[in-house]
């Protein structure tokens, strides 16, 4: 017996990617598809000097009236720009500083891919007296 092929075919989305982790943040799911973010119990930390892409998803009412996500910078004065597809926005932000900005609301989307950029940072060990933590770390994020 001989097999052979009546038709190649190309995947379907050979750019599908997989989230290697997710958490529950507030009202929403975020996905996380590298290690350029660090998830913790409450929300994540983004790398200094790095950028983070993350996949939010919400209830109903937040995909139509847009979603509150809410940033502080940690241990060093730093810049943050966020951007959602056309959407952008961009932050100088003193060591501390809490700032809490809508996502816009999406229209055919299904979910918010927020793209984030992080300037200088710190590393807690250096701050923190007992800690033992060596990332480079920007700012903080949650979603309230």
């Amino acid at each position: 017996m001989r097999i052979r092929p009546v038709q190649i075919a190309a995947p379907v989305n050979p750019d599908r990617r997989y989230a290697r982790r997710a958490a529950r943040s507030g009202r929403a799911r975020v996905f996380f598809f590298d290690e350029r973010a660090y998830l913790e119990p409450k929300g994540f930390w983004t790398r200094s000097e790095g950028r983070a892409t993350v996949v939010i998803d919400a209830d109903e009412d937040a995909r139509r009236t847009g979603l509150p996500i809410a940033f502080t910078a940690g241990g060093a004065a730093t810049t943050i720009g966020i951007s959602v597809g056309d959407w952008s926005q961009s932050y100088s932000m003193t060591p501390g500083e809490r700032r809490t900005v809508t996502l816009p609301p999406l229209g055919d989307e299904a979910a918010w891919v927020v793209n984030i950029h992080s300037g200088p940072g710190f590393r807690p060990f250096e701050r923190e007296p007992g800690s033992i933590d060596v990332r480079s770390l920007a700012a903080w994020f949650e979603i309230p």
